[in-house]
């Protein structure tokens, strides 16, 4: 390995601090010459950094100058011998190798001549090695037609001049910059593409480097959305590229629906459309063609199969669960295929999201509770387009009892007294002639409870086995 020294007339690297405590000294009738001169970093070789100590300035009287050797040791640790030394206008230059970090570091010199002990000249210097850094604060955009800027800034101790940047992608080597410049752009990419770099700061006419910072950046796109959940149409959104005014084409499945002004980042398609059935929507600007997306979006399925779930008396029963299943496969795989629903306390139910398709489908509804037996088990029914609402879908829970019964206040009705069963509220309430009708799960001892407050009944409660109607 070897160094390169720099030249004194060459300015070398400002931001290098260094203080310099000479201590006079004569050894065996020869004399120290000082000289005012800084410690530079000249060059970074193999990882190690060197360092040209051009301040020794020593000349020895009369011993012969090849007989000088300089030790350097950095905070009297480790010996490094020079690598170069130079004899320039009564000083000697010597290079040492600095395997140090950036920062403050504590540097003692040595020298002495031949074989000696080295009782000579003793000096002693702190100095500041510079930092190679990665580059910081950086960004890179992400809404450019076809192109991708990164931007960053310095974070060397360097100056700018003793620098350059490589840009890469992968493993790949873009571009080298010089260290002036903080920008660059990369030209030449698709429509809505991520990609990632690095940036690696470099020191010139070396091969130190810093560690890579890594950013990515993404190209214009229009980012289309398109509503899957709406009523009867369809609802497009997208976003408008910040430097092309153009129109821009809508299309639907390949046909052309309408074209727009730049200024709008929405549409809306109300034009005839099967429920349920997915459309592919594109946008593409008319100035550039390859500037443009894609979705799918669809009007909510409309399909509705309602009715109502009772006892063989007629008496509404909540809770029951009600699947609605699909017969055959849709061949949009995407769509569903089952669906479940339960019915309420006056034992209606209903699904309206129901997705038939283009040619209709054909649905088993099936009523679930615990081990309840119905009447009828299922039901098949067919939702089209020409039909997309089926009705009247009942059944009766042969399983679930009716108990009906009648409250008085002094021989008149009671209107509006709660019923509880087994003591919970369900609620089941007299009507303007003192009625009420209640429902039990399935046969067994039960308890039926009027309540309302304030008031006291007589019985307080029936409790007794119910195993009919």
């Amino acid at each position: 390995m070897r160094s390169s020294i720099l030249n004194r007339s060459t300015k070398p690297f400002s931001n290098l601090k260094i203080s310099l405590l000479l201590i006079p000294l004569l050894l065996l009738g020869f004399q120290q010459k000082t000289k005012a001169e800084t410690y530079y970093l000249v060059e970074i070789a193999e990882k190690n950094v060197q360092i040209a100590v051009n301040g020794l300035a020593l000349g020895w009287w009369p011993l012969n100058f090849t007989d000088l050797v300089v030790h350097l040791n950095k905070d009297g640790s480790y010996p490094m011998d020079y690598v170069e030394r130079v004899w320039t206008s009564g000083y000697y230059t010597f290079v040492f190798p600095y395997k140090g970090r950036a920062g403050t570091n504590t540097i003692h010199t040595t020298a002495w001549v031949g074989g000696l002990t080295p009782y000579g000249p003793y000096f002693r210097f702190n100095f500041t090695a510079p930092m190679l850094g990665r580059p910081i604060s950086e960004t890179a955009t992400t809404d450019q037609i076809n192109q991708i800027t990164l931007l960053w800034e310095r974070s060397s101790d360097y100056a700018d001049g003793d620098l350059e940047y490589e840009i890469k992608e992968g493993n790949t080597s873009i571009d080298i910059v010089d260290g002036t410049i903080k920008s660059y752009t990369i030209t030449g990419l698709g429509h809505d593409e991520s990609h990632t770099y690095t940036i690696t700061t470099k020191l010139k006419g070396s091969d130190r480097v810093s560690h890579p910072t890594t950013i990515t950046g993404k190209t214009f796109g229009f980012d289309l959305t398109a509503t899957v959940d709406k009523k009867d149409i369809v609802e497009l959104t997208w976003k408008k590229p910040p430097d092309l005014s153009t129109e821009y084409k809508i299309s639907r499945d390949g046909t052309n629906l309408e074209q727009v002004g730049s200024s709008l980042d929405s549409y809306l398609d109300d034009r005839t459309m099967i429920p349920g059935v997915y459309m592919k929507y594109t946008i593409e600007a008319v100035a550039d063609a390859s500037q443009k997306d894609n979705a799918y979006g669809r009007a909510r399925p409309d399909g509705k199969i309602s009715g109502s779930v009772t006892t063989p008396y007629g008496d509404p029963i909540g809770g029951v669960t009600i699947k609605i299943v699909r017969t055959d496969l849709p061949g949009d795989t995407v769509q569903k295929v089952y669906y479940a629903t339960t019915a309420h306390d006056d034992g209606s139910y209903f699904n309206e999201t129901i997705y038939y398709g283009a040619d209709g489908a054909e649905f088993i509804v099936t009523p679930q509770f615990e081990n309840h037996m119905f009447d009828p088990d299922t039901l098949t029914k067919t939702l089209s387009p020409n039909s997309p609402d089926q009705s009247g879908v009942n059944f009766k829970d042969t399983t679930a009892l009716s108990v009906r019964g009648r409250i008085i206040n002094k021989g008149c009705p009671a209107e509006g007294i709660s019923v509880l069963v087994n003591g919970i509220d369900r609620g089941y309430i007299t009507d303007a002639d003192g009625y009420y009708a209640a429902v039990v799960s399935q046969p067994g001892l039960h308890a039926i409870t009027p309540k309302l407050d304030g008031h006291g009944f007589i019985p307080e409660k029936y409790e007794e086995s119910i195993v009919d109607n």
